[in-house]
């Protein structure tokens, strides 16, 4: 990996190249659904960066107007400058602009981008998919929004749900398909190999859900997100060493990952790619270059020559017996937990 001493711009991947969902990453970073991709100003220095791959912001079915999607088809070339048609930035201010907002990065950049989709109803999903497929995006990820709210439903049904919910866009789409999941699935290992066979290519661990909270006034929002943190990604490590022995899709992390030793422990646990945002909204998406040049410092201080060599290291299939360590280290930690509060706490 090299970079540009005037420009700073990510020249090769080398040693950081890898793969996700079957696309050619120029390294493991990938920008994750976040406003970034609003500001499309942003998107060429992420890629200058070195991030190997762009996740937009998600398109929500409700904020689709309801004029016949046929509206929002890209316009007809103009006769004197055809060149003009997708290379402006999008101007329009109803939800069409996400349209067009993806077919403009498409046309400005090289690296990947990945449409992310949130809907509530099976046509939505369907059409939606389908219209961004059309609109040139590498992929799509999967935003599911599941929450039990009803007594009478059970949690299989909602599960069922999401299962076929996915079957449907997948045969509406042939881009490759990710799904970002959420922990509090009743059983996370056997959905993901439903979704294996359905044919989706990826899943990302793990969906953040937006938590109901107290309003201090009238005008403050109802719904406010826990700020990320750092120990979200301790979970999201324990389900990719959990999953990636037995599991052909690829594996992405999103939640926890601030600098570059984030990343490196996750493809050591099993990943394919980590998504960060937090750290590049904090710092601006300048901050992905530093991240990526201490990966390819850490490469080659431990004389490892690509970060694909680093993959399944740390997983599951390296212990003899997975869930007796598993207890074994729970236990441990509820010991040194209980020990630490009584050392902090002597009245």
């Amino acid at each position: 990996m090299a970079y540009d001493n005037g420009s700073g711009e990510f020249k090769s991947g080398g040693a950081l190249s890898t793969q996700y969902l079957g696309l050619a990453l120029k390294s493991p970073l990938v920008v994750g659904a976040s406003p970034l991709t609003r500001d499309t100003s942003f998107v060429r220095r992420l890629e200058n960066a070195g991030v190997g791959a762009i996740v937009m912001h998600s398109l929500f079915e409700e904020d689709m107007p309801r004029e016949p999607m046929d509206a929002f088809a890209p316009p007809a070339a103009h006769d004197d400058f055809p060149e003009h048609c997708w290379t402006r930035p999008p101007q329009r201010g109803h939800a069409g602009t996400y349209l067009e907002t993806l077919a403009y990065i498409k046309n400005i950049v090289a690296i990947p981008v990945i449409a992310s989709l949130n809907c509530r109803t099976p046509d939505g999903w369907v059409q939606l998919a389908r219209r961004l497929a059309d609109q040139g995006a590498d992929a799509l990820e999967l935003n599911v929004f599941l929450m039990a709210m009803d007594p009478n439903q059970t949690g299989a049904e909602m599960e069922r749900q999401l299962l076929e919910t996915t079957h449907r866009v997948r045969d509406a789409v042939t881009i490759p398909l990710a799904i970002k999941l959420n922990p509090y699935l009743s059983s996370l290992p056997n959905i993901v190999r439903q979704l294996e066979q359905i044919g989706i290519n990826g899943v990302v661990l793990f969906n953040r859900f937006f938590q109901l909270g107290p309003a201090t006034t009238i005008e403050r929002e109802m719904f406010r997100t826990s700020s990320p943190h750092r120990a979200d990604l301790a979970m999201r490590l324990d389900w990719l060493a959990v999953l990636s022995p037995w599991t052909r899709l690829s594996l992405a992390i999103t939640g926890g990952v601030h600098g570059s030793t984030d990343v490196v422990r996750a493809i050591m646990a099993g990943a394919d790619v980590a998504q960060m945002t937090t750290s590049l909204l904090e710092n601006g998406p300048d901050y992905a270059q530093p991240v990526l040049a201490e990966i390819a410092l850490w490469l080659q201080n431990h004389n490892i020559g690509s970060i694909n060599e680093l993959r399944d290291v740390a997983n599951m299939a390296t212990v003899a017996k997975p869930q007796e360590t598993v207890r074994s280290e729970y236990r441990d930690a509820i010991a040194a937990s209980a020990m630490r509060f009584t050392a902090e706490h002597r009245y």
